[in-house]
């Protein structure tokens, strides 16, 4: 497993030209701002499946943050032959895509973006970033632009994918994969998620040959992403500035995603697995690193982080070093509702 380190990177990445790099982000990007992971739902769609079929009682498994709670509901399931349980078990849930639809557009509707979304709209508006690639189907990207008081920027989704060529350079672009669930039919089973759509495929190849990719909250579960990023790679010389896999700290990537990257780091030679706190504390230490000062940032950022900061025991006269008492790290993740 190739591992890069992250202050290396971050050295790497201030000296790059613009849009050096795009970024593509996961599930695990929004957690922060209150919506669930794909993991987290699937035990709320198995709870919610039990409880309709009268094996548990709603009151008592409610809390999905107790581990025995989780343990008895996972008891009814075998996964084994599942291959990608968020897509199954949602249709499990709600067999209907209008259904399906309007659950996710209850969840996501009223969240607010955390601070890396901030750091992610500053870095937009510096034009460091200009293209956001997502499996996301919220809109925390553009509310963040919006609380900062950017310019717009342009969406594109299977619904528009049309349009894809017709795409103006000197505005940033959000690429909604799975799609948008303001305006689009979102794809969530495994029958959507069989690949991308054509424009989408094409476009994505074509950016895959001039820049790097930075992967943020993805774990790489559904075909249709995964099958897209093997086909980059049979290009030559394909993210010419690396493939950039960020991982949860103490977490190890399954065994597809590493041959992925040594795939890649034989093209490039940058390619590699970056260990990160959270999303939030990664993209707000790109948005230091830019050397970008935006004053709303700054004052979220110093409560947000204020626990990170080393305490320091003041020691007059003495030729001894301060002593360090680090807080315990903040928790970016708010426990799933």
């Amino acid at each position: 497993m190739i591992r890069i380190d992250k202050d290396k990177f971050f050295r790497s990445f201030k000296v790059q030209n613009k849009h050096s790099f795009d970024l593509f982000l996961g599930s695990g990007a929004s957690v922060a701002s209150g919506i669930p992971t794909g993991g987290e739902l699937v035990l709320h769609f198995k709870r919610e499946i039990l409880i309709s079929q009268g094996k548990i009682n709603a009151h008592k498994y409610k809390d999905l943050k107790i581990e025995s709670v989780r343990k008895e509901i996972e008891q009814y399931f075998d996964d084994t032959n599942i291959i990608n349980p968020y897509s199954y078990y949602f249709e499990e849930f709600l067999q209907h895509s209008e259904d399906r639809r309007n659950f996710l557009s209850d969840l996501i509707k009223d969240k607010k973006p955390s601070i890396g979304f901030l750091c992610l709209a500053s870095l937009i508006e510096q034009e460091t970033i200009n293209t956001v690639w997502t499996t996301n189907f919220d809109d925390l990207i553009e509310k963040a632009i919006h609380t900062l008081n950017y310019q717009s920027c342009q969406i594109i989704s299977p619904d528009n994918a049309h349009s894809v060529n017709n795409l103006r350079k000197d505005i940033p672009t959000v690429v909604k994969l799975h799609g948008d669930f303001r305006y689009d039919s979102l794809q969530n089973t495994d029958d959507e998620l069989q690949k991308l759509e054509n424009s989408l495929h094409d476009y994505f190849l074509e950016s895959a040959s001039k820049k790097g990719l930075i992967v943020i909250g993805y774990s790489g579960s559904d075909k249709s992403v995964m099958t897209t990023l093997n086909k980059a790679l049979e290009q030559d010389n394909t993210f010419p500035k690396g493939l950039i896999w960020c991982i949860p700290k103490g977490i190890k990537p399954n065994d597809n995603l590493i041959s992925l990257i040594d795939k890649a780091n034989k093209q490039n030679g940058r390619s590699g697995f970056v260990e990160i706190d959270s999303f939030d504390y990664f993209l707000h230490e790109l948005y230091k690193i830019t050397e970008i000062n935006n004053e709303t940032i700054e004052k979220i950022a110093e409560t947000t982080f204020e626990q990170r900061k080393p305490f320091v025991i003041n020691q007059p006269n003495s030729n001894v070093k301060p002593i360090l008492l680090n807080a315990i790290k903040i928790n970016q993740f708010p426990k799933p509702k």
